[in-house]
């Protein structure tokens, strides 16, 4: 495995983890029980997927294929 190709593999791993975390927390939007708590993991919950769009358009990028986050 290249250097590339391992870098590769390391971006689509965390922007995975991002994309699952962010899902799993916006699951929890509007069950919380105070509301300052709901906008904070919902605010929490919108970072995670920049995260994950950022780490998936760097790895088709650096990839050289083609792909995008989509």
């Amino acid at each position: 495995m290249t250097l590339n190709e391992a870098l590769v593999k390391y971006c689509l791993r965390l922007g995975d983890s991002s994309l699952i975390l962010a899902q799993r927390m916006a699951e929890w939007c509007s069950n919380g029980p105070i509301l300052e708590e709901d906008i904070a993991m919902s605010n929490i919950s919108l970072d995670l997927f920049g995260q994950a769009r950022t780490m998936l358009t760097y790895a088709g990028e650096i990839e050289n294929k083609g792909r995008t986050e989509k």
